[in-house]
């Protein structure tokens, strides 16, 4: 999979077809990020607000509002920690809705299949279902966290969804691909005020360095 140029290499093997399927999901979702000047995020936006602007609107009674606070105050409470709950995975269904095709679906898929796991504070992973031998996965990096110390076996491609990252050589922001290999030793962390998510595909497995790299060894954790 070594890259030297993102936008030589990469595209003259998108030209030729001769890119493996995680990697040509990768380029596609590129390409549609820096065609877009707004959000990535800004697709759901917009259908929200054509659905919206195509409704008729309807004449409210005087009274409206008074009718609907008495309905909500003699209606059934709702613990507090359900709206939470209910708030976030819907906030959550949104962000994958709002990604561009084709990643879009492959995302949606593999959340109904699998779903977002644990990785370590402020770090959670989803694996993307894509066939293929490339290892492909959504990364979500809360502000101020970021992933521990590694290198890599192979070579890895991360492109910015939303948000930004850093590492030892620079901040990486939405449609940049940031490129490692087994030459690369960092420690990527969001910055800003949002989190980062991101789309990786690995061609091997992550070198953990410290207590994670000695587990690793022991387990033989990829």
């Amino acid at each position: 999979m070594a890259f030297e140029s993102i936008d030589g290499d990469m595209l003259s093997a998108y030209a030729s077809g001769s890119m493996r399927p995680a990697l040509r999901v990768l380029v596609e979702t590129r390409m549609t990020l820096l065609r877009d000047v707004a959000s990535p995020f800004a697709i759901s936006d917009a259908v929200g607000g054509a659905c919206l602007s195509a409704e008729t609107p309807s004449d409210l009674k005087p009274d409206a509002f008074d009718e609907i606070m008495k309905r909500i105050d003699g209606g059934p409470s709702t613990p507090r920690h359900h709206v939470s709950a209910a708030k976030a995975a819907g906030k959550a269904v949104a962000e994958l809705l709002g990604l561009p095709e084709p990643l879009r679906e492959y995302a949606l898929l593999s959340a109904s299949k699998r779903g977002w796991r644990f990785a370590g504070p402020g770090l959670r992973i989803m694996p993307l279902l894509i066939p293929g031998d490339d290892d492909a996965e959504l990364i979500r990096i809360e502000p101020g966290f970021g992933a521990p110390t590694h290198t890599h076996r192979g070579q890895e491609c991360t492109l910015v969804l939303s948000g930004a990252f850093a590492d030892e050589r620079g901040a990486y922001y939405p449609g940049q691909i940031a490129v490692a290999d087994p030459n690369v030793m960092h420690r990527p962390r969001a910055i800003g005020d949002q989190a980062c998510l991101c789309m990786a595909v690995k061609d091997a497995p992550l070198e953990f360095t410290g207590a994670l790299g000695l587990l690793q060894k022991a387990f033989s954790i990829n």
